[in-house]
């Protein structure tokens, strides 16, 4: 009885070709190498914002000293009433040489804002962008210039201020 049954299972049919899986894209996340519009400096990343003036993350503290001529570079998408905003520091023994810093702030190389640190410690910088500064979903070049540097007595280097964040929000 069971040997009709066996040999009717092994005469069926198959197609010649199957039709392919119906494809589907991929979640797209933002890629963790790639530039946003904000960084905090712990960011594993931070290296690729950098184009000059700020040094290597050596110790793994998520600050970073600059230098004579911080720039960064941040990739911008439209915003409404964009701010630049930082929160960094000037150390106690730098500040009782230089005495007030003032940051000079420039947007793709034209003039954003100054401003003047009366005081060491940690300290916070917010200021309203012009949106005719911006060039939107493209590279952006953030540069801020300190008018005054501390000098290392002991190898030459010269520092600005420390930084941990700094970037773009609404």
């Amino acid at each position: 009885m069971m040997l009709p049954a066996v040999f009717g299972a092994g005469c069926s049919t198959l197609p010649d070709s199957y039709p392919p899986p119906p494809q589907r894209q991929p979640l797209s996340a933002p890629s963790a190498t790639s530039l946003s519009y904000f960084l905090s400096m712990s960011n594993p990343n931070a290296d690729a914002y950098i184009v000059q003036g700020i040094s290597p993350d050596t110790e793994g503290t998520g600050y970073r000293w600059t230098f004579e001529h911080p720039v960064l570079r941040f990739l911008v998408p439209r915003m409404d009433h964009p701010k630049l905003v930082m929160d960094f520091a000037l150390p106690e023994r730098i500040f009782r040489t230089t005495g007030p810093v003032t940051l000079t702030f420039s947007l793709n190389g034209k003039y954003m804002d100054r401003s003047t640190c009366m005081r060491p410690g940690q300290l916070h910088y917010e200021h309203e962008v012009p949106a005719e500064l911006f060039h939107w979903d493209a590279i952006n070049l953030v540069s801020i210039e300190p008018d005054k540097v501390w000098t290392s007595p002991a190898d030459g280097t010269r520092l600005g201020f420390v930084v941990s964040r700094v970037g773009f929000v609404e």
